[in-house]
């Protein structure tokens, strides 16, 4: 799993704030749920990747 160039400049806000990403996830618009899951299946990748 990838992340799109847009997904991945968001995710690296949540190592700058991580409030962020806890912002991202209790939101309740869809752009954010989507981007959730994308993160969460990109996380779970590159966990059985990287052992």
């Amino acid at each position: 799993m990838e992340l799109s160039r847009r997904d991945r400049n968001r995710m690296v806000a949540f190592f700058d704030d991580p409030e962020v990403a806890h912002a991202t996830k209790i939101s309740d618009t869809e752009a954010d749920d989507d981007f959730w899951r994308r993160y969460q299946a990109f996380v779970r990748s590159a966990r059985r990747q990287c052992g």
